[in-house]
């Protein structure tokens, strides 16, 4: 800090070396100067304005006194008045480095980028010489003006010179690391504000540092970080609802119900001062969805929508919450209206043209769900992942010609996307080429032998064709290449269970479940293993309950649970979660099939025929027509 009158002293002595030093007040410049800074030491301004005033007019050609008065001004923080002075001094001597220091800072003072420009060239003159180079307001004002008008460098050089000088200077930390930023140097910028000595620094001033520090882990995905600095920030201003919205948000990046959980609590003081937060409401949606509590979800979106009924984000969060009960004629009832709204957020309808388009096509109603996705594409012409969508819908709906049509076209589109190539291939083999097909992926695994998701592919294909233990060597040979990666050991187990290798096919599951024991789809395909074939029950039954925990409406898992309790001989069981099932996903024939089963030996043969004439009518996959046409025919004469 500058203190008052110290170098004026020396300065002025020097300019007035001559004059008595107690000369009558009316004719020395000198003592009214000495004067106004006795006054102004005394806490007395007006008076030691006046007495600078009466310095100046008998003075009035002294720049080194205009300088001096201008600082005065400067720290009574009237900006206007330094200014004029420090221009007054600067005409009577370009060179006085006191009167650029008080004009830069002034000028920095809310500057325009053609002020800031200004003050930077006055400062700049004053960090070279002696005095400025060690004066902290100068250089900071500096590194502030060059952030300002976009001179990173400049502003990174000048504060680190700073900082060296004052360590524990906190808020130069602060703008450097936001030069260092703005650089796009992000490392650099956490690494500064992690050195900075946060209990040296002010409430606000941590304030500030924390909340900026979670921002910068927030932009490179540290999600844990930015959490812990949010919280950090939140017990200096507990009422600061950004950063609780912040944290929050982090929280639930990290996934997990513990850290959902928090999040919620984060959130709970919003909604006590204010619950049409929606904001608050969506990340409630959010973490209650996170949870499994997908009433609670629902009711938060819900809520969401009633206070902005066009909102694209409680839209997505209604259609999340929906898509993960498995609600899919819901999910369209609601998003064919929605959309029909006029919308001004183009991305988010892309997200919500891609749950409808999805619900559609688990619905059986691939025309729809094409249709879908080619309005959306049209809205994303550059980005592959909607061809991608449309190329599988026509797979769904067995258009094997048309779908390798779109992929030879879209690979001619986008050369370096191997997804295309996948899709190539599987529509050849449906469609009987299964030597183009394998030859296709076999030469993408040949050129990036490392590619999981073409080895995924190339031994689904094996299996397909027929060349099961192809496809079982492949796997088996990138599983001991890849032991975390938990995909390639679940697809072995599958391709050996559907090729009936039961016993096989149960090994390699337990592995699965030995890395990750909560891997729901292992859990369910062993557990249906076991039930399909009416063996070791109860052990199916943990294992489904244990998958259906994970994924409470998931139709697929309460399938094979009503499944196993109709092994079982528990029909009341075996109807409770085959009911739901068949609701859930209505176009699914196995599920349809499993229900007619459970009808006609409950007696209820016309019930069980609707069934099985819906399994016949759905998507055809893993059942046996012949089988069940019969069991129409004998359930037709029983219930006559």
């Amino acid at each position: 800090m500058r203190k008052v009158g110290l170098v004026p002293l020396v300065v002025l002595f020097l300019a007035f070396i001559s004059a008595p030093l107690f000369a009558q007040a009316s004719t020395d410049p000198y003592y009214e100067f000495l004067m106004g800074c006795h006054l102004e030491g005394q806490g007395d301004a007006l008076a030691a304005l006046e007495a600078f005033e009466r310095a100046v007019k008998l003075a009035p050609t002294s720049a080194t006194l205009h300088a001096e008065i201008s600082a005065f001004y400067l720290r009574q923080n009237r900006s206007d008045e330094a200014k004029k002075f420090a221009r007054k001094a600067l005409d009577l001597d370009s060179k006085n480095i006191e009167a650029q220091r008080v004009l830069g800072l002034a000028l920095s003072v809310n500057p325009t980028l053609v002020v800031a420009s200004e003050a930077v060239n006055y400062l700049k003159q004053v960090v070279t010489s002696p005095s400025g180079a060690t004066d902290s307001q100068v250089q900071f004002s500096l590194g502030r003006l060059y952030l300002l008008t976009g001179d990173f460098t400049g502003a990174i050089e000048v504060l680190q010179q700073l900082i060296v000088q004052r360590p524990y200077f906190s808020q130069a930390q602060l703008m450097l690391a936001r030069a260092q930023k703005a650089a796009g140097l992000n490392n650099a910028a956490i690494a500064t504000l992690e050195s900075v000595e946060y209990t040296n620094a002010r409430p606000y001033n941590q304030f500030q540092l924390y909340s900026t520090l979670g921002q910068y882990y927030e932009d490179v995905n540290r999600w844990a970080s930015a959490a812990e600095a949010y919280a950090q920030a939140l017990a200096i201003s507990p009422e600061n609802r950004d950063l609780r919205i912040r944290r929050a948000s982090m929280l639930l990046a990290l996934s997990g119900q513990d850290n959902a959980s928090q999040a919620l609590n984060v959130l709970q003081p919003l909604f006590e001062r204010n619950r049409l937060d929606t904001n608050a409401l969506y990340l409630q949606s959010q973490a209650y969805r996170s949870m499994g509590n997908l009433l609670q979800a629902e009711e938060a979106a819900r809520e969401m929508l009633t206070l902005e009924p066009n909102s694209q984000r409680g839209a997505y969060a209604l259609s999340q919450v929906l898509s993960q009960g498995h609600r899919y004629q819901d999910v369209i009832d609601y998003l064919e209206e929605f959309l029909a709204l006029p919308s001004s957020d183009g991305k988010a309808s892309i997200t919500l043209f891609s749950y409808l388009a999805y619900a559609c096509q688990v619905l059986g109603n691939y025309d729809k769900a094409i249709e879908v996705l080619s309005q959306a594409k049209k809205m994303t012409p550059d980005s592959p992942s909607f061809d991608v969508a449309i190329i599988q819908a026509s797979l769904a709906a067995k258009r094997y010609a048309t779908a390798l049509d779109q992929a030879v076209k879209a690979q001619t589109q986008y050369p370096q996307d191997q997804r295309f190539l996948h899709l190539q291939a599987r529509a050849l083999l449906y469609s009987g080429d299964s030597s183009r097909a394998l030859t296709i992926v076999e030469e993408l695994v040949e050129e990036n032998p490392n590619n999981v998701s073409s080895i995924i592919v190339l031994a689904d294909l094996y299996s397909e064709a027929g060349h099961v233990d192809k496809g079982v060597v492949l796997l088996a040979d990138a599983s001991a290449r890849f032991p975390t990666d938990a995909s390639i050991l679940f697809r072995q187990g599958s391709i050996l269970a559907n090729a009936d290798r039961y016993d096989d096919a149960e090994l390699v599951f337990r592995q699965v479940l030995k890395q990750k024991p909560d891997h729901a789809e292992a859990l369910n395909y062993l557990g249906y293993m076991f039930a399909d074939r009416g063996q070791r029950l109860d052990e199916a039954i943990r294992l489904i309950t244990k998958a259906l925990d994970l994924d409470v409406h998931n139709p697929a898992y309460l399938d094979s649970l009503g499944w196993a309790y109709f092994k079982q001989g528990d029909l009341a069981e075996a109807e409770k979660y085959l009911s739901q099932a068949v609701s859930a996903l209505p176009v699914n024939s196995v599920i349809q099939s499993h229900f007619g089963d459970l009808l006609a030996l409950s007696g209820r043969y016309r019930e069980a025929v609707l069934a099985w004439l819906r399994a016949l009518e759905g998507d055809g996959e893993g059942i046996d027509p012949v089988n069940i046409e019969s069991k129409i025919r004998d359930a037709r004469a029983k219930g006559d």
